[in-house]
């Protein structure tokens, strides 16, 4: 606390001889939030004390308390000059707080060692004020809508620089806290009556008034502060009143994480009363909170109404960086806002930093929609693999009706390895000349064509399909050599079927060399070989259903078998 030195001089008559005074005749002007110093001058034959007093009288002169006193010793002498120090409480009211015509005084006696009154002066003081001060500058009825801004008056007197806080709280019907809704702070600097403004935004999630229950009710508060110090505050009697107004908010299933290159569904609440858009975003922010760019964007057209809960699909990007490779401490974060137009007209901007993460993927970029026989095509894909060693394979396949592979037509592998983002390359299928493919024209019914790729890799000795991508085309007919129709192998079969070991081949003419290929269920090829005998071994596939491809030039057939243990 800072010291005020009053010096005030009022002469009483002394009792044989003794006397005190205040050294200062100018009405008093006392800050509550000092140390009040009162500077006196007496004159004494004997030894004893001497005490003052801040006393508060009501407009009959009646005391009515005693808000502060202090007392010392006091010594033999002629004109003797001292002080006395009174530290006004807290609590003292000032001049505007006290009852009308009731007044303060401060009072200075001299006093024997007995107690015995030997001299005295009381001085009217003509203001007790506070050096720091804060209220709202209208302490009417307040309302206000849900997902809107307000702008809130006050009026405030500080020596020192300062911050102001306001706040929306709620309240139980007794009046004590019950959770503050919103917050905002203010820096401010050293003034007298100072008037201005701060502004509040009101949730658009918060509760209507009407929608409370208990008796509960909402106020707004407000406090000066000078760091973690109290100086003042003004905590009004109204109650404010909310009502349902514009808003949009993320529910409650808002993710908190994401993978590059997804699609995700964004739920969502609003209330309107006109038709608007809907905007959402993936913002990026520099650790400040500071917007940096958008990452990704989307809008849908909404109608009017309340409590509507739907939501809007976001794309993440393939080419964004992950959160693990940020820098500086920036962040991923989602936003969104209701606008009819240009207006806004509410908003949601949670503080959930959202996490975005690579996941071992594969996708096409391009493929052609019709091929022929004897022809060559490039495939593009984009893949991403946290992994050091995995595989490309694409493959030409023929499906029934039901979605089962009927026939491979051709596929081609590649070794891929670790890559820190999404990647694009290409891959090369060729269909061997004199293969025979029907055009999609002369296919049984239901039955198509389709491109499919996928990325494996290894994991802990087992094989995984990390990843896989598929879209039909048109063949629209074939290439075939010597103009000459290829017959399949309508003979060949194999046996035993199951088998745990090995399997026989039967139906193809001595000395011919086949190739073999073994596909599992999701068509990824397990198992290729060039057989001089008609032996496959199988022992070393796991339990399950197998597809057999057998190949010899420009025939080929395609068989099923099962693996047992």
């Amino acid at each position: 606390m800072k010291k005020i030195f009053l010096l005030v001089a009022f002469f009483l008559q002394a009792i044989q001889g003794q006397s005190v005074s205040f050294e200062k005749t100018n009405p008093m002007h006392i800050l509550k939030e000092e140390v009040l110093v009162l500077e006196y001058e007496y004159t004494s034959e004997v030894e004893g004390f001497v005490e003052s007093a801040l006393n508060l009288y009501n407009e009959e002169n009646i005391l009515k308390k005693t808000i502060v006193s202090a007392k010392k010793t006091s010594a033999i002498g002629d004109n003797l000059v001292d002080t006395i120090s009174l530290e006004l409480p807290d609590e003292t009211e000032t001049t505007e707080e006290i009852t009308e015509n009731d007044r303060y005084r401060v009072a200075i006696q001299l006093s024997d060692s007995k107690g015995d009154r030997l001299a005295g002066v009381e001085e009217l003081v003509k203001e007790v004020q506070s050096t720091y001060s804060i209220e709202f500058s209208d302490a009417t009825a307040f309302t206000a809508t849900t997902g809107s801004s307000v702008a809130l008056d006050f009026t405030y007197t500080s020596d020192v620089a300062a911050t102001v806080s306001v706040a929306l709280n709620l309240y139980y019907s007794n009046g004590n806290w019950k959770e503050t809704v919103n917050y905002n702070s203010v820096d401010v600097i050293a003034g007298t009556a100072v008037s201005t403004s701060i502004a509040l935004d009101i949730p658009s999630n918060a509760q209507t008034s009407s929608a409370l229950t208990d008796g509960d009710y909402y106020k707004f508060v407000i406090e000066l502060k000078n760091g973690a110090t109290w100086l003042a505050g003004d905590y009004p009697s109204t109650v404010v009143t909310l009502e349902q107004g514009n808003s949009i908010s993320f529910d409650s299933s808002l993710t908190s994480s994401a993978s590059i290159g997804e699609t995700i569904d964004i739920n969502y609440i609003y209330n309107s009363d006109v038709a608007a858009s809907v905007s959402v975003a993936l913002n990026l922010y520099a650790s400040d909170g500071s917007y940096k760019k958008t990452v990704s964007f989307n809008t849908a057209d909404v109608s009017s109404g309340t409590a509507i809960s739907t939501s809007i699909a976001l794309d993440i990007p393939s080419d964004v960086d992950a959160s693990s490779v940020l820098t500086d401490g920036d962040y991923y974060k989602f936003v969104i806002e209701l606008k009819n137009g240009a207006t806004w007209l509410a908003g949601d901007y949670p503080s959930t930093v959202v996490t975005l993460w690579l996941e071992d993927s594969i996708s096409f970029t391009e493929f052609p929609t019709e091929v022929t026989a004897g022809s060559s095509f490039d495939i593009g894909y984009s893949y991403f693999t946290s992994q050091t060693q995995a595989t490309v394979t694409c493959a030409l396949n023929l499906y029934n009706s039901d979605g089962t592979v009927k026939d491979y037509i051709t596929s081609f592998q590649k070794e891929v390895g670790q890559v820190t983002n999404f990647t694009n390359e290409l891959i090369n299928l060729t269909i061997p000349s004199g293969t025979y493919i029907a055009p999609t024209a002369d296919l049984e019914s239901g039955e198509y064509y389709k491109f499919v790729i996928m990325l494996i890799g290894e994991y802990i000795g087992q094989t995984y399909q990390y990843a896989v991508d598929e879209d039909e085309f048109l063949v629209t007919g074939t290439s075939l050599s010597g103009g000459e129709a290829v017959k399949k192998y309508n003979t060949i079969s194999v046996y035993p079927n199951p088998s745990s070991e090995s399997l026989k081949i039967e139906g193809f003419s001595k000395g011919e060399k086949l190739e073999v290929q073994v596909f599992d269920i999701t068509g990824m090829q397990v198992l290729k070989q060039q057989l001089e005998t008609p032996i496959i071994d199988i022992s070393r596939l796991n339990e399950g259903m197998y597809i057999l491809r057998v190949a010899n030039g420009n025939q080929h057939k395609t068989l099923k078998f099962s693996k047992k243990n």
